[in-house]
């Protein structure tokens, strides 16, 4: 199992950290810089779609396997692996199809963040039944993929940042957690159906964020399609945090409601509830905390 991890990890992450490189190099000639705004909060231009190195960490290791997967018959390779490798040949070969279909999706919202567009774009996946789970490897393994992708990001993005991701970045890794959540939907396993609330304990402080941002804008008489600077990160800053201290915050917290989810497929109803219970307070406790120092300062 350490060696599945290390080699979905691994190869992500340092395409990923080479080509967010390259694009903090190259940004400028290329025209990808964001500039200092009145919603902005940092003070010099600063190079951004590293949404296009993120979605290179996610495509290039994908690609080198399926080059592997097509040369292993033909150069009688894979008679050679190990069994526990040989295993999944088969079924990676069966799930070829749905991943180049994902990922051209994920390199259409890619691209259209790089264009700063509007679309809707909606991608309909089959989850093949069976008892087998499958379709939970083949997620699992996708998702360590993303991960080591975005880490290889994060070394470059981590305060004080020298590169963001843009729209590029956040269109793709959102259409990549959506696509994922979709595909792990269980079916044909023997969990209970509790378990499929477990993406709502991972993606609780992201959706915390994003319903307080609408109500600030909406209450202020504001778009809330329009940018500004009352995103849960903002609002930590404002309150008297350092950057680095606002991130630290937002990964606790992150961490804090998912690991939640963890426990949902091995607990009852009941416990369950208690879990879902626990993410609630920990989003109710920071609203109030926001909600007592903004009281404070004025």
């Amino acid at each position: 199992m350490i060696w599945l991890i290390a080699g979905a990890l691994l190869p992500s992450m340092l395409i990923c950290w080479t080509a967010a490189w390259l694009v903090r190099r190259y940004a400028s000639d290329w025209g990808l810089v964001d500039r200092p705004g009145s919603r902005k909060i940092h003070a010099q231009p600063m190079p951004t779609s590293g949404g296009l190195a993120i979605w290179l960490g996610v495509v290039g290791p994908f690609a080198l396997g399926q080059l592997a997967l097509w040369l292993l018959p033909s150069t009688g390779l894979a008679a050679r692996l190990p069994e526990s490798i040989a295993v999944h040949l088969p079924g990676l070969a069966e799930q070829s199809g749905r991943l180049w279909a994902l990922l051209a999706g994920a390199t259409a919202m890619m691209l259209l963040g790089l264009a700063d567009d509007r679309l809707l774009a909606a991608v309909m996946l089959m989850v093949p039944e069976g008892p087998n789970h499958q379709p939970q490897l083949f997620v699992g393994g996708f998702l360590l993929v993303v991960v080591g992708s975005l880490v290889g990001f994060l070394g470059h993005n981590a305060p004080p940042a020298r590169l963001f991701m843009g729209d590029a970045g956040s269109y793709l890794v959102g259409y990549l957690l959506a696509t994922a959540t979709l595909s792990a939907t269980f079916a044909g396993s023997d969990l209970p159906p509790h378990a499929i609330l477990a993406p709502l304990c991972v993606l609780a402080v992201p959706l915390y964020d994003t319903l307080t941002v609408v109500a600030i804008r909406l209450r202020n008489g504001r778009s809330p399609f329009v940018g500004d600077k009352s995103h849960f990160s903002h609002r930590l800053v404002e309150l008297g945090m350092t950057k680095p201290q606002a991130v630290l915050t937002i990964y606790l917290a992150t961490a804090t409601c998912g690991l939640g989810a963890l426990l949902l497929h091995q607990v009852n109803t009941a416990g369950a509830c208690v879990v879902l219970l626990l993410v609630a307070c920990v989003l109710v406790l920071v609203g109030i905390l926001e909600t007592v120092r903004r009281r404070g300062k004025r």
